[in-house]
């Protein structure tokens, strides 16, 4: 039986085990859940969710793209299981600043809204989320991302958290294959057995 974990989507995004090329990537060894949110939530809310699902399933750790990276971390650290960050969100009232206004998601064409308001109930860095849990979390940064300065991504990181860096990769870094040592990682911190 394979081990679960909880996968958090990036911003105007949702949880697509069907099409997305990561999740498919993960499913080869995991059973993957997903923690859907939208921009219109409270920052508080979403994390609710996500504490919700943890206590409800059995998860090994959590694999969080973009925004939710950021999410992963703050929940990795309550729940206190391992977290995998892709192209995290390291600043989110800087990256996210730019969203304010009305958005369309991309993957559910469902019309999403930030307010000032709801920004402001985001950390205004990563680092706030990890709270002494930085020997649990893996990141990758690739190094064309177009949204998030993976320059930034690193010097905030690197020196916190286990980075692996890819020259090539964008932001979405759909040709996702590193589950070896995902996998490995997530066995290792949780203590359980493949």
């Amino acid at each position: 039986m394979k081990k679960k974990i909880l996968y958090i989507h990036g911003a105007l995004s949702a949880f697509k085990p069907l099409t997305s090329t990561k999740i498919k990537t993960l499913q080869q060894d995991f059973d993957v859940f997903g923690l859907n949110y939208s921009l219109s939530d409270p920052f508080n809310e979403t994390l609710q969710k996500g504490r919700e699902l943890c206590a409800k399933h059995d998860f090994i750790g959590i694999v969080g793209s973009s925004l939710g990276g950021l999410f992963a971390t703050q929940l990795g650290a309550l729940v206190k299981i391992p977290t995998v960050v892709i192209n995290p969100c390291v600043e989110p009232q800087k990256t996210l600043g730019k969203y304010i206004g009305k958005h369309q998601n991309y993957a559910t064409q469902v019309s999403e809204h930030l307010t000032a308001e709801l920004l402001q109930q985001y950390p205004q860095s990563i680092l706030d989320n990890l709270q002494g849990n930085e020997a649990n979390v893996l990141c990758y940064v690739s190094l064309n991302d177009e949204i998030i300065d993976s320059v930034n991504t690193i010097a905030m990181l690197s020196n916190r958290v286990k980075t692996r860096v890819h020259k090539e990769a964008d932001h979405r870094w759909d040709d996702f294959s590193y589950n070896n040592e995902i996998n490995d990682f997530l066995i290792t911190r949780c203590g359980a057995k493949a």
